[in-house]
């Protein structure tokens, strides 16, 4: 799940990555989460970017605050359990997020994501 901004910059570097690994990976279920933005700028950013997955508008803040985001962009990593495995906090560069994916496609119940990269990571509460 990815919290992005059309207003943000290094969302707009992450995004071509995001896009080309949802196609690359029909496996893994991708999820934008657009916040504190407007519904046509976000638009025009998903069309911009060849965003291939679905954005969800959290115009206030909630869905962010649920999952302790503290700005854009964050990428929160959710298990076949529907339990969070992960979060990386900073623009995704390509070679992060496609190990990070490789990770995530065979972690195990019950396990957390090891993730490495030149973001800022925090442990998974």
């Amino acid at each position: 799940m990815n919290f992005w901004a059309s207003w943000c910059d290094p969302c707009k570097q992450e995004a071509p990555f995001l896009a080309a690994a949802a196609k690359a990976h029909s496996n893994i279920t991708f999820l934008g989460v657009q916040i504190l933005d407007g519904r046509d700028e976000g638009m025009r950013y998903e069309r911009r970017y060849g965003i291939p997955y679905e954005s969800a508008r959290d115009a206030k803040g909630s869905v962010a605050k649920t999952y302790g985001v503290t700005g854009v962009p964050e990428t929160v990593f959710i298990g076949a359990s529907g339990d969070v495995v992960g979060k990386y906090i900073g623009a995704l560069d390509r070679k992060t997020l496609s190990s990070i994916l490789d990770n995530l496609t065979s972690l195990r119940p019950g396990r957390l994501l090891r993730i490495e990269g030149s973001g800022e990571t925090r442990p998974v509460p």
